[in-house]
């Protein structure tokens, strides 16, 4: 058991409705060696959808050996009729594989202490009332020893590739970017934290909690404009689907680039799992204020669990919080527009969230994006560092 302290977002809950999605449905469900191991000595537990019980693994990578639990029509062999997990039943909790034991629980160590984060692509992340399920505290405790996947973030966080700064005023940023986000309108918060930032890149002089004020009247000034904001969706829901298929050659990038103009002559916008989304039109339906309010959260959490997404720098991991919420805007609009409906649903924004997380955030590593050797590297640099990127993916309300 570590001694840091936990943290927990507030206003954030979990309760497993036993929907098996996690177990299957698209997800890689990881086996680590040691849990692999010890279940070829001592499993002996025959399911239906076994030929044995040692019927359960699948070996993705020879070189260094990976493995995963063999699927049946899309799910785990060890979930039962009831949605229920037989390796659970039979040995209990703290004897699953950690991937298993870890989802929808995220964890971030930084010096201050551990972050326990959730992902909405549960749920039960999604549906669970604070009220009623407040987050297991005592679960995550027991978890975290053995999570797959932690976060480190370090005494200094990098601000951009080429500057790095403490982490105390990490702290301060990620302080002022939770302050702006209690604003309204969003779009002007998440405006108003790109100036700040910008300034705080170019003058290396710490922002003042005084100033939110002065950038909140800044960013009224900044417009979006609605054909550079379709032109973005459709280049950056192909290249994430592009990087999410391990396609990294010039050639596919080309191959990509030449359909996405024939795609954005033609209209549409294809998303994976959903089909394609017609552009033009989607920025007439209303995005309710609880859905915002909901859509509020999410980003809340994205850096409540990932500390603004320091592994691509301060400033970078910023830009795609707003990619984020350009995209998530677009989705929610576009299921909304295939389903012949005139405003977005809570269940619509939940299907998008989770589509998002399913293909768009926790699938894709932005690291490797902007690495020298990257086809995509030159696109996203170029990208990142255009002043006017934000106020065009968070205007323009397609």
């Amino acid at each position: 058991m570590t001694s840091s302290p936990f943290f927990l977002q507030p206003n954030l809950s979990y309760h497993c409705t036993n929907c098996g999605k996690c177990c299957g449905d698209h997800w890689s469900l990881h086996l680590d060696n040691p849990t692999l191991d010890r279940m070829k000595k001592s499993w002996t537990v025959q399911t239906p959808k076994m030929e044995s019980s040692q019927d359960f693994y699948v070996q993705t990578k020879e070189s260094p050996p990976e493995y995963v639990f063999k699927c049946v029509e899309g799910k785990c062999v060890f979930l039962d009729d009831q949605n229920l997990c037989v390796m659970h039943k039979e040995w209990g909790f703290l004897q699953k594989a950690p991937n298993c034991m870890q989802y929808p629980f995220t964890f971030t160590r930084a010096p201050d202490g551990i972050r326990v984060g959730l992902l909405f692509s549960c749920e039960g992340v999604a549906l669970a009332d604070p009220q009623i399920y407040p987050i297991p505290l005592e679960e995550a405790q027991q978890i975290f020893p053995v999570a797959r996947e932690i976060v480190e973030i370090g005494e200094t966080v990098p601000l951009t590739l080429e500057k790095q700064i403490p982490f105390t005023d990490y702290q301060f940023l990620e302080k002022i970017y939770f302050q702006l986000l209690e604003r309204d309108p969003l779009e002007d918060a998440l405006i108003s934290y790109g100036l700040l930032l910008d300034d705080f890149v170019k003058t290396s002089k710490m922002p003042q909690e005084t100033l939110i004020p002065f950038y909140l009247e800044k960013s009224k000034k900044y417009s979006g404009n609605l054909r550079s904001q379709r032109s973005f969706v459709l280049t950056m829901i192909t290249l994430l689907d592009a990087m999410r298929h391990g396609s990294s050659s010039l050639g596919f990038l080309r191959l990509f680039q030449n359909q996405m103009k024939a795609w954005f002559n033609q209209g549409v916008i294809p998303v994976h799992d959903v089909g394609q989304i017609p552009m033009k039109g989607l920025e007439k339906i209303p995005f309710p204020p609880a859905e915002e309010e909901r859509l509020r959260t999410f980003l809340i959490q994205l850096v409540w669990r990932r500390r603004l997404l320091p592994r691509v720098s301060i400033y970078r991991g910023f830009r795609l919080i707003c990619i984020y919420y350009s995209l998530i805007r677009f989705l929610a609009r576009g299921l909304t527009a295939l389903e012949g409906k005139s405003e977005i649903s809570k269940e619509i924004l939940l299907q998008t969230l989770d589509l998002m997380e399913r293909y768009y955030i926790s699938h894709n590593k932005f690291t490797d994006a902007f690495d020298p050797g990257s086809p995509y590297s030159s696109f996203f640099n170029t990208l990142f560092y255009n002043s006017a990127l934000i106020p065009i993916l968070v205007r323009s309300h397609l």
